[in-house]
């Protein structure tokens, strides 16, 4: 998963939240399941956009980057991952 953690600034958002993307692509949505997520890297800071498209277009970047980081980090066989 990639995530923000922040304001959101392209939204206006005016709390703090975390917006979780998860990469790996499920044949069922989970909705209303509990998650257990580990933060394991940092790609960049908080930023602002001037159109949704740029918006997307980082996303997709900061997809890609996470993506080849995970390779990187052995954390599949990590016990807090264990149900």
């Amino acid at each position: 998963m990639v995530m923000s953690v922040g304001w959101n600034p392209y939204y206006k958002n005016q709390k703090k939240s975390m917006e979780t993307h998860i990469m790996h692509q499920y044949p069922e949505d989970f909705y209303g399941s509990q998650l257990k997520v580990s933060i394991t890297g940092y790609i960049r800071p908080e930023m602002n956009f001037d159109s949704l498209e740029a918006l997307i277009d980082r996303i997709k970047k900061d997809i890609d980057e996470a993506d080849k980081n995970l390779d990187t980090r052995d954390i599949k066989n990590n016990a807090f991952f264990e149900t």
